[in-house]
Protein backbone atom coordinates (compact mmCIF):
# COMPACT_ATOMS: atom_id res chain seq x y z
CA UNK A 1 0.00 0.00 0.00
CA UNK A 2 1.15 3.62 -0.26
CA UNK A 3 1.88 5.22 2.48
CA UNK A 4 -0.39 7.88 3.13
CA UNK A 5 -2.40 6.63 5.77
CA UNK A 6 0.53 5.42 8.22
CA UNK A 7 1.27 8.82 7.76
CA UNK A 8 -1.85 9.99 8.62
CA UNK A 9 -2.11 7.77 11.69
CA UNK A 10 1.43 8.81 12.92
CA UNK A 11 0.16 12.59 12.45
CA UNK A 12 -2.46 11.61 15.10
CA UNK A 13 -0.02 9.92 16.98
CA UNK A 14 2.39 12.90 17.16
CA UNK A 15 -0.38 15.16 18.25
CA UNK A 16 -1.57 12.68 20.74
CA UNK A 17 2.38 12.92 22.33
CA UNK A 18 2.73 9.15 21.95
CA UNK A 19 0.41 6.14 20.65
CA UNK A 20 -3.24 5.81 22.33
CA UNK A 21 -5.23 3.23 20.22
CA UNK A 22 -8.27 4.38 22.06
CA UNK A 23 -8.29 7.59 19.91
CA UNK A 24 -6.96 6.68 16.91
CA UNK A 25 -9.71 4.40 17.11
CA UNK A 26 -12.05 6.97 16.85
CA UNK A 27 -11.02 7.82 13.04
CA UNK A 28 -12.73 5.27 11.26
CA UNK A 29 -16.10 6.04 12.59
CA UNK A 30 -15.50 9.62 12.25
CA UNK A 31 -14.77 8.86 8.07
CA UNK A 32 -17.88 6.57 8.32
CA UNK A 33 -20.19 9.45 9.86
CA UNK A 34 -18.66 12.01 7.70
CA UNK A 35 -19.60 9.77 4.52
CA UNK A 36 -22.99 9.90 5.76
CA UNK A 37 -23.31 13.83 5.46
CA UNK A 38 -21.57 13.92 2.16
CA UNK A 39 -24.22 11.35 1.34
CA UNK A 40 -27.40 13.29 2.86
CA UNK A 41 -25.14 16.84 0.97
CA UNK A 42 -25.14 15.45 -2.38
CA UNK A 43 -29.22 14.41 -2.08
CA UNK A 44 -30.12 17.95 -1.10
CA UNK A 45 -27.81 18.97 -3.52
CA UNK A 46 -29.46 17.26 -5.70
CA UNK A 47 -32.73 19.03 -4.59
CA UNK A 48 -34.54 15.73 -3.05
CA UNK A 49 -36.53 16.69 -0.51
CA UNK A 50 -35.79 16.62 3.06
CA UNK A 51 -37.70 13.42 4.48
CA UNK A 52 -36.55 11.52 1.33
CA UNK A 53 -32.97 12.73 1.59
CA UNK A 54 -33.33 11.38 5.12
CA UNK A 55 -34.99 8.21 4.44
CA UNK A 56 -32.19 7.41 1.67
CA UNK A 57 -29.51 8.24 3.58
CA UNK A 58 -30.36 6.35 6.52
CA UNK A 59 -31.15 3.08 4.22
CA UNK A 60 -27.42 3.85 2.98
CA UNK A 61 -25.69 4.11 6.25
CA UNK A 62 -27.64 0.29 7.02
CA UNK A 63 -25.59 -1.17 3.96
CA UNK A 64 -22.27 -1.82 5.78
CA UNK A 65 -20.71 -3.65 2.36
CA UNK A 66 -21.05 -0.57 0.64
CA UNK A 67 -19.37 1.81 3.61
CA UNK A 68 -16.51 -0.79 4.54
CA UNK A 69 -18.10 -2.57 7.22
CA UNK A 70 -17.99 1.05 8.79
CA UNK A 71 -14.50 1.47 9.66
CA UNK A 72 -14.89 -2.26 11.64
CA UNK A 73 -11.23 -3.87 11.89
CA UNK A 74 -11.95 -6.54 9.62
CA UNK A 75 -12.33 -4.23 6.61
CA UNK A 76 -9.06 -2.63 6.74
CA UNK A 77 -8.43 0.72 7.95
CA UNK A 78 -7.97 1.42 4.09
CA UNK A 79 -11.37 0.77 2.88
CA UNK A 80 -13.61 3.36 4.91
CA UNK A 81 -11.31 6.26 3.66
CA UNK A 82 -12.02 5.32 0.06
CA UNK A 83 -15.40 5.09 0.05
CA UNK A 84 -15.13 8.26 1.79
CA UNK A 85 -13.23 9.92 -0.95
CA UNK A 86 -15.19 8.30 -3.75
CA UNK A 87 -17.94 9.82 -2.45
CA UNK A 88 -16.61 13.19 -1.61
CA UNK A 89 -15.60 12.81 -5.44
CA UNK A 90 -18.93 12.11 -6.43
CA UNK A 91 -20.49 15.64 -4.82
CA UNK A 92 -17.09 17.74 -6.25
CA UNK A 93 -18.19 16.23 -10.04
CA UNK A 94 -21.86 16.83 -9.31
CA UNK A 95 -20.94 20.25 -7.70
CA UNK A 96 -18.83 21.11 -10.72
CA UNK A 97 -21.08 19.90 -13.27
CA UNK A 98 -23.95 21.97 -11.80
CA UNK A 99 -22.17 25.43 -10.96
CA UNK A 100 -19.03 25.10 -13.69
CA UNK A 101 -16.70 26.38 -10.92
CA UNK A 102 -13.73 24.64 -11.70
CA UNK A 103 -12.38 25.32 -7.86
CA UNK A 104 -14.73 21.80 -7.30
CA UNK A 105 -12.92 20.53 -10.05
CA UNK A 106 -9.36 21.12 -8.81
CA UNK A 107 -10.59 19.60 -5.48
CA UNK A 108 -12.07 16.52 -7.64
CA UNK A 109 -8.59 16.02 -9.14
CA UNK A 110 -6.70 16.49 -5.45
CA UNK A 111 -8.70 14.00 -4.33
CA UNK A 112 -7.72 11.17 -6.58
CA UNK A 113 -4.16 12.10 -5.76
CA UNK A 114 -5.08 11.37 -2.49
CA UNK A 115 -7.06 8.41 -2.96
CA UNK A 116 -4.38 6.81 -4.99
CA UNK A 117 -1.57 7.80 -2.06
CA UNK A 118 -4.63 5.60 0.02
CA UNK A 119 -4.66 2.30 -1.82
CA UNK A 120 -3.88 1.21 -4.85
CA UNK A 121 -7.50 1.08 -5.95
CA UNK A 122 -7.67 4.54 -5.51
CA UNK A 123 -6.45 5.19 -9.26
CA UNK A 124 -9.88 4.07 -10.62
CA UNK A 125 -11.62 6.96 -9.06
CA UNK A 126 -9.18 8.86 -12.34
CA UNK A 127 -11.93 7.56 -14.15
CA UNK A 128 -14.63 9.47 -12.54
CA UNK A 129 -12.91 11.92 -15.03
CA UNK A 130 -14.15 10.85 -18.34
CA UNK A 131 -17.44 11.72 -17.13
CA UNK A 132 -16.90 15.62 -16.52
CA UNK A 133 -18.22 18.12 -19.11
CA UNK A 134 -14.59 19.02 -20.12
CA UNK A 135 -12.49 19.54 -23.19
CA UNK A 136 -10.88 16.47 -24.38
CA UNK A 137 -7.74 18.05 -23.94
CA UNK A 138 -8.09 19.18 -20.51
CA UNK A 139 -9.83 15.91 -19.36
CA UNK A 140 -6.84 13.62 -20.92
CA UNK A 141 -3.77 16.46 -18.88
CA UNK A 142 -5.96 15.89 -15.75
CA UNK A 143 -6.10 12.41 -15.37
CA UNK A 144 -2.53 12.49 -16.49
CA UNK A 145 -1.68 14.34 -13.85
CA UNK A 146 -3.98 13.19 -11.10
CA UNK A 147 -2.54 10.01 -11.19
CA UNK A 148 1.45 11.33 -11.07
CA UNK A 149 1.87 10.27 -7.51
CA UNK A 150 0.65 6.97 -7.95
CA UNK A 151 3.29 7.05 -11.09
CA UNK A 152 5.81 8.37 -8.79
CA UNK A 153 5.23 5.90 -5.40
CA UNK A 154 5.40 2.99 -8.28
CA UNK A 155 8.21 4.28 -9.76
CA UNK A 156 9.68 3.94 -5.48
CA UNK A 157 8.59 0.66 -5.42
CA UNK A 158 10.50 -0.24 -8.25
CA UNK A 159 13.39 1.58 -7.73
CA UNK A 160 14.37 0.04 -4.66
CA UNK A 161 12.75 -3.47 -5.28
CA UNK A 162 10.05 -3.22 -2.90
CA UNK A 163 7.91 -6.16 -3.24
CA UNK A 164 4.80 -6.06 -1.56
CA UNK A 165 2.77 -9.66 -1.95
CA UNK A 166 0.52 -10.81 -3.02
CA UNK A 167 -0.91 -7.06 -3.40
CA UNK A 168 0.86 -6.69 -6.74
CA UNK A 169 0.12 -8.94 -9.97
CA UNK A 170 3.36 -8.84 -11.24
CA UNK A 171 4.81 -9.55 -7.92
CA UNK A 172 2.71 -12.75 -7.44
CA UNK A 173 4.19 -14.43 -10.31
CA UNK A 174 7.72 -13.07 -9.27
CA UNK A 175 7.03 -15.01 -6.05
CA UNK A 176 5.22 -17.93 -7.97
CA UNK A 177 8.90 -18.36 -10.06
CA UNK A 178 10.99 -17.64 -7.19
CA UNK A 179 9.35 -20.82 -5.02
CA UNK A 180 9.23 -22.77 -8.53
CA UNK A 181 13.19 -22.70 -8.34
CA UNK A 182 13.60 -23.30 -5.03
CA UNK A 183 11.04 -26.46 -4.51
CA UNK A 184 9.15 -27.25 -7.85
CA UNK A 185 6.63 -29.48 -7.73
CA UNK A 186 6.82 -30.82 -11.03
CA UNK A 187 10.18 -31.62 -10.34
Amino acid sequence: YPLLLPFIFYFFYVLLNGINEAVVAFINPLFYLLTIIVVYKLLKEMEIKTTLSLILTYTYSMLSPFLAQGGRKHSGDADIFIVFLNWLAIFFSYKFIKHKNYGFFYSLIAIIMISSQIKTEGILLAFILLFIPISKKLKLFSIAFSLIPFVLWRMFISYYNIINYPNCFSNFFNYWFWISEKSSPFV
